[in-house]
Parts: C-alpha cells; structure tokens; sequence
C-alpha cells in the first residue's frame, strides 16, 4: 500500500496490482469510519456541534504531537478522562480546564508529549 502510494507506476513494474491496493485502501477506510460512528455516542445536534469537535480533536493532535499518531491517540483519550472526572462534579468548565491543560503541558513541553524535541528547534528558526 505505500509503495503504491509513493510511486504507482514503480508498483506496477515490481508487479503489485495497484488497483486492488487503491480498492483495499478504501475499504480499510470504511470499515474504520464505520468502527468510529458506530462507537460514538449520539450527539445533541447544534450549529457549533462539528466545529467544537474538530476543535478537540486539533487540540489532541498538537498536545500529543504533530507528527505523532499515537502520541493524538494518547491524548484524546486523556482530554476525554479529564473531562468525564469533570462531568462527574458537575463542573460547566471541562472545555476551560482541557483547554489550560493543553497550555501547561505545550509551555512545559513544546513539541507535544510524543513530539521529538529536534522538530520544535527547528521550528525556533
């Protein structure tokens, strides 16, 4: 599958079938996107509900890492904990402390909990 996203003519030539390979990425997607609707709870439907959850899950992906995907995983799953201890006192500010949550770690850490330290030097210039 990476050979034929790389290159799909050197696939061919090496004797992948690259159709069946562009057919298997996109069921593999399905299947994923599927596993991810079906989990997810109904959701109070609102003008804001899609941009708030983009929000959490850009949030995530900087907290663990740009370049890191299990470090977003990581991540999303502790902004989630952290907001269901919140929801467990009654707090209304989940959003606020996930949020200075985020900030704390990013000031300690600049490149993320899973991000490399070269990536945010590089970043300094």
């Amino acid at each position: 599958m990476t050979a034929c996203a790389f290159n799909a003519l050197a696939a061919r030539l090496v004797g992948i079938n690259v159709q069946k390979m562009v057919c298997l990425s996109f069921a593999l997607s399905a299947a994923v996107g599927a596993v991810a609707g079906a989990s997810s709870p109904p959701l109070p439907h609102g003008s804001m509900t899609g941009a708030l959850l983009g929000l959490k899950g850009f949030a995530a992906a900087v907290l663990g890492g740009l370049g890191s995907g299990t470090g977003s995983i990581v991540a999303g799953f502790h902004d989630r904990i952290l907001e269901s201890f919140e929801r467990a006192d009654l707090l209304r500010i989940q959003d606020a402390i996930a949020c200075w949550f985020m900030l704390v770690i990013l000031w300690v850490k600049p490149s993320g909990l899973f991000g490399s330290q070269e990536e945010s030097e590089l970043k300094k210039f």
